[in-house]
């Protein structure tokens, strides 16, 4: 297959017993190209990835990519090949997105995760030294997964189901507008190599699964341990039919103590207030420490995502909202509620 003139490249949806092993699409991927974006979905065939010979011979990067994404609803080959993807064939600061399968079992989810993490911190590894001001935004979509209405993304990109489908409505145009202004900073607008920020989602098809949730916060970690913004965007109607969010608290923002503002849509308000505050009504009276978000000064309702309802206008507060802004206060962890158009 002579790929040399592409600069796209998507195949999704094979039928298992016509797709090319992880091998096979490495040995096409190491000849000359100008691939700049690439999406690998149900396109690989599951079996061990054989390296071998690469010492003699060791690939060269894909000096164009900018993005590569990475996905299978049935196995951890994805997550595998993306490993060796990270170690050998990706150029530096060249984005990921990569969607987890829909279940597996505990053991091979895990292994492929732990495989995965010290690679995907060494490809971004000129990002791990930013200072807190520097830090990149957090964005947690719920329910706007195509495969799973329980499902989420979560990384530094909003939306990326849209923002990074070339296939969709924004255009390859679209896609490489939006790697541009990750690629600039306010001291240096001009585009450069590698980005100022990681372009980084993972998409995680079912949230009540414990597993994926947590192979989802380990593989961000890096990203999560000094983010100081999170954005938190829930689609409503893909929510309601279940109300188990303690792996809000428990998975997720336990693990994110530098955050300062966290941004809501009204979803968001109506889906996480609850959780949090009793997250801090467990709180020992005596200590007023808290465990999850101890840092936060603002909460900012994005009223840009549905301005014409009745919240984004009203001069209170939501009721959960307000529940949890005065127990905060009570326990000496004030935070300021804004109301914008501008998340």
């Amino acid at each position: 297959m002579d790929m040399s003139h592409l600069t796209e490249l998507s195949v999704s949806d094979i039928v298992a017993a016509n797709r090319m092993t992880a091998h096979q699409w490495i040995e096409i991927l190491r000849k000359p190209s100008r691939l700049q974006v690439l999406s690998l979905h149900d396109a690989i065939q599951d079996g061990t990835i054989q390296v071998t010979g690469w010492s003699v011979r060791p690939p060269s990067k894909l000096q164009h990519l900018r993005l590569v994404s990475l996905g299978d609803r049935k196995s951890t080959v994805a997550l595998r090949l993306l490993s060796i993807f990270c170690s050998t064939l990706l150029p530096p600061g060249c984005g990921v997105h990569l969607n987890f399968p829909e279940a597996l079992a505990h053991e091979s989810m895990t292994d492929a995760i732990a495989s995965l993490i010290a690679p995907l911190e060494l490809h971004f590894h000129h990002n791990l030294n930013l200072q807190a001001s520097e830090t990149p935004q957090v964005e947690l979509d719920i329910g706007r997964f195509p495969w799973s209405k329980h499902g989420a993304t979560l990384g530094t990109v909003p939306d990326p189901t849209t923002t990074l489908d070339w296939n969709g409505d924004v255009g390859i145009e679209g896609v490489m507008t939006y790697l541009d202004g990750a690629s600039s900073s306010p001291s240096n607008p001009v585009e450069f190599n590698p980005p100022q920020f990681p372009i980084l989602s993972v998409g995680i098809q079912d949230l009540s699964n414990s597993v994926m949730v947590n192979a989802a916060v380990s593989l961000c970690s890096f990203i999560l341990r000094n983010a100081t913004r999170l954005r938190v965007s829930v689609v409503d109607s893909s929510s309601h039919e279940w109300n188990d969010w303690t792996w809000l608290s428990d998975s997720l923002l336990i693990e994110m103590p530098e955050v300062t503002k966290l941004i809501l849509d009204e979803g968001g308000v109506v889906h996480l207030m609850d959780e949090l505050r009793q997250t801090a009504q467990m709180v020992l009276p005596w200590s007023r420490t808290l465990k999850v978000l101890p840092r936060l000064q603002h909460i900012v309702l994005d009223t840009k995502a549905k301005p014409e309802s009745i919240w984004a206008e009203s001069d209170g507060l939501p009721e959960q909202l307000e529940s949890y802004v005065s127990l905060r206060r009570t326990l000496g962890h004030p935070v300021q509620v804004i109301r914008s158009e501008e998340c």
